[in-house]
């Protein structure tokens, strides 16, 4: 926080790019003393990863304060998003994180493990205090900050695509019809609203997806929580995805 304040100053009057890259609520869990003491009636492991969420949204605001003090904010591009779900290893003790109704932590391709909080702020260019429900991923920022800089993509095939149509739109379509994961032997595919996840970890509690739900498909405009595997009614969408896998894990192999 004390850098990126340093480099904004250093920076005001010209363009400039900073990935701030805040090691928490990461562990290991070192929240600052005052948030210590504001949740220390709190149970762990909530307590010290509470305050250690806490101590990266103070950080946070003192950086976007320093942007304000520098009448920087209503042109800087601000881009906020999580790497994954929480954690649920003995270094985080355990847990101390939130997926809501979703499945999943850290590790884990059902959806706490890949939905994230994601914020994008860019005010007097882009719509505020709204939310998009449309699939997008961190691999679209890139090709995002190109479009609203006026910068020309490179020639490589991109994974990404720009957000700014969906930003400026709730009703613009998704940026991906399609789009693919994998982290050791668990690999997923999304074909628009259908997901499958093969080999899959539910890490919030430890446990791996076996037996039926080892090949687990879900309708996720029904049921975007997978709780409910619906592979046996639908095995043509299962063997459909799983062809849209083999060609990407192909492809990437080829590139």
């Amino acid at each position: 926080m004390r850098e990126a304040q340093k480099f904004l100053r250093e920076n005001k009057d010209q363009p400039f790019f900073m990935e701030l890259a805040f090691n928490c609520p990461h562990y290991p869990l070192q929240p600052f003393d005052p948030w210590r003491k504001r949740y220390e009636n709190y149970q762990e492991p909530r307590r010290t990863y509470a305050a250690w969420v806490s101590s990266l949204d103070e950080s946070v605001g003192k950086v976007f304060a320093t942007l304000d003090e520098l009448k920087l904010r209503d042109n800087t591009l601000v881009l906020f998003i999580s790497d994954q779900g929480h954690s649920t290893e003995e270094r985080a003790n355990f847990g101390g994180g939130n997926a809501g109704p979703f499945r999943g932590a850290k590790f884990s391709l059902l959806e706490g493990g890949i939905r994230v909080p994601t914020i994008i702020s860019l005010p007097g260019t882009l719509p505020q205090n709204q939310v998009r429900q449309q699939l997008a991923a961190s691999v679209d920022f890139f090709p995002t900050i190109c479009e609203l800089c006026g910068v020309q993509l490179p020639p490589q095939k991109l994974d990404g695509r720009s957000l700014v149509s969906l930003l400026k739109s709730k009703d613009a379509p998704s940026t991906h019809e399609q789009f693919f994961w994998q982290v050791g032997e668990q690999w997923a595919v999304r074909d628009k609203d259908w997901k499958l996840v093969v080999n899959g970890m539910d890490t919030q509690n430890g446990k791996k997806l076996e037996g039926d739900e080892r090949i687990f498909l879900s309708d996720m405009a029904k049921d975007f929580t997978e709780r409910h595997n619906i592979a046996a009614d639908h095995q043509d969408m299962v063997d459909h995805l799983t062809k849209l896998h083999q060609a990407w894990v192909k492809e990437v192999k080829e590139q």
